[in-house]
């Protein structure tokens, strides 16, 4: 079996927020961070299991990749290690800065980051990061089939601290923060078979990094105390250390009037009741991030590691999808309910990868004459008089709705209500929004009651759309495939798109055709609106996304 890019799951989803921090009142030198959230965190900080982005708010706050991704959206050498590529050998070698040590003192290696292979594509590994730029290395696949001892691709100088990596393919995405850069302790985690290391404690309140805090204390699923780490490899960290904190989302702006915490991030729908604090300020930070409604199209063999269409599962008509596209009014949901904080976004990108951006898809303004026109057409007809369309066979139709918890329900409502003024009886799946957990775990066993779905996908660095959308991608929910779209997303990442005009022109060509066949709608995107307590300094948007400058950030 093998698991298919999450794309950096962590991806994955309708999360409240990224990277984010805060504090409680008083002169303390301690930051205290809201963690807005109806949920609470599983607690895994080991980044090769690391799936929900709640414990990846945390593990930012402690670890970091050792490649950074810069405006261009390619590595740069600010991170603590820096690389050079070789295009004829398919190789890339990184180089250690010195003086990156773990939180135990201990020197990181390029070792570690070789135990990071291991790990993930040992036969036992079962996290969700056995993805397709790690298969692409050299010998990799043999390692996870037990066939070798070793990956072949991975060459390691005499001192560790160098690094060569050889790939069977080498692609452009793999600059493109398509390289798994997150070490992993081999000194601590090496004596801890694969199969157990998710659930050991050396994976959750005892986890190592060598990020700018380290963890004092852990309460499951409610808080970590971090506390300074002195031997971080940029320098002391201003701060004395972090205390995060699970919120729920509804209490968040009272607690900033009252200054319980320094930063949080902020329930766009409560924005114009407190558009003019006196205690905080608002910033806005870009989300690399989109939402879409899925459908799904088949399912996943685990086998294999494939997606397989099914032809008879209910949403396997494209009217049918698009009119659910038409029916919903999505200007109105980003004036009304996000207060312009939300953006369209018709594209399976985000807008952090602009340049991809095919400009000619406008997507499904709201047309519901048009919605109900396709409906028609298709042969989904209201036969009974009851105000809902019945199936083209004449038999009930009940379309039922994943979504999570962390969604507003006041959105979903509305989006419902959308659907029945053009006479299609949709539901929520259980009658509810769901735990963010279980929802997940749904998606994965595609569960038979779950006809379409409601999900936020994150591109964290790398717009690699075959680990999302692709035939062997385990988080292509909608579990559609083609020979087509095969084609398509083999040319983003092929030896002609080295060249970047073609590269562009191939995203291009794959968003078009993802729009011809629906088999997910890409709705809107966001800004992420933070909170930020007067006392605090040096907080930016490369703060949020980028565990290297959290060391910056003090109060007063």
């Amino acid at each position: 079996m093998k698991k298919k890019n999450l794309a950096v799951f962590l991806i994955m989803v309708m999360a409240f927020s990224l990277f984010s921090c805060g504090k409680q009142a008083g002169r303390s030198n301690i930051l205290r961070v809201a963690m807005p959230s109806m949920s609470p965190f599983s607690g895994i900080l080991n980044m090769a299991y690391t799936s929900e982005m709640l414990d990846a708010e945390i593990a930012y706050w402690m670890t970091e990749p050792l490649l950074l991704i810069g405006d261009d959206l390619q590595y740069n050498h600010e991170g603590a290690a820096t690389y050079t590529y070789d295009r004829n050998a398919k190789s890339i070698t990184l180089k250690m800065k010195p003086n990156v040590k773990w939180h135990d003192g201990q020197p990181v290696t390029m070792d570690d980051l070789v135990f990071a292979y291991e790990v993930l594509a040992h036969p036992d590994y079962d996290g969700y990061f056995f993805a397709d730029t790690i298969t692409a290395i050299k010998g990799i696949n043999d390692y996870h089939e037990g066939m070798a001892d070793s990956i072949s691709g991975l060459v390691l100088s005499a001192d560790k601290n160098t690094l060569t990596i050889y790939f069977d393919d080498f692609t452009p995405s793999i600059l493109e923060g398509g390289l798994w850069s997150f070490p992993l302790p081999r000194h601590q985690l090496g004596g801890i078979a694969v199969a157990d290391m998710a659930a050991d404690p050396r994976s959750r309140a005892q986890a190592l990094g060598f990020g700018p805090f380290k963890i004092k204390n852990v309460i499951p699923g409610e808080t970590v105390e971090l506390v300074r780490f002195d031997d971080y490899w940029q320098g002391k960290p201003k701060l004395e250390g972090v205390t995060i904190t699970i919120v729920n989302p509804d209490m968040i702006p009272s607690a900033m009037e009252r200054s319980l915490y320094d930063v949080s991030s902020f329930p766009s729908q409560a924005y114009t009741d407190y558009m003019n604090p006196v205690s905080y300020h608002y910033q806005s930070v870009p989300e690399t991030w989109y939402q879409y409604t899925g459908f799904r199209l088949g399912h996943y063999d685990w086998e294999t590691g494939e997606n397989i269409t099914d032809e008879n599962v209910k949403m396997n008509n494209i009217n049918l999808r698009r009119a659910i596209g038409y029916a919903v009014d999505l200007e109105a949901i980003c004036k009304n309910f996000f207060n312009g904080l939300y953006d369209l976004n018709p594209v399976v990108l985000s807008s952090n990868f602009s340049i991809y951006q095919n400009p000619n898809i406008k997507g499904y303004p709201y047309d519901p004459a048009k919605a109900k026109a396709l409906l028609n057409e298709a042969g989904y007809i209201d036969i009974n008089g009851d105000g809902f369309r019945e199936n083209p066979d004449g038999s009930p139709l009940v379309i039922y709705w994943g979504v999570p918890n962390n969604t507003s329900e006041t959105v979903a409502q509305y989006k419902l209500q959308c659907w029945r003024d053009v006479g299609l009886n949709v539901q929520l799946l259980t009658g509810n929004l769901i735990n963010t957990s279980s929802y997940f775990g749904m998606l994965f066993e595609d569960d038979p009651n779950i006809d379409m779905y409601e999900l936020g996908l994150t591109l964290e660095e790398s717009p690699k759309l075959k680990g999302v959308w692709g035939r062997y991608a385990m988080i292509n929910f909608t579990r559609f495939t083609s020979a087509e779209m095969d084609a398509l997303l083999d040319a983003l990442d092929s030896q002609q798109a080295w060249d970047r005009d073609y590269r562009i022109k191939a995203y291009y060509d794959f968003q078009e055709y993802f729009f011809e066949h629906s088999p997910a709608i890409p709705t809107v995107g966001r800004l992420k609106l933070y909170a930020v307590n007067n006392r605090v300094s040096n907080f930016t948007s490369k703060s949020v996304y980028n565990a290297c400058d959290k060391y910056l950030i003090e109060v007063k």
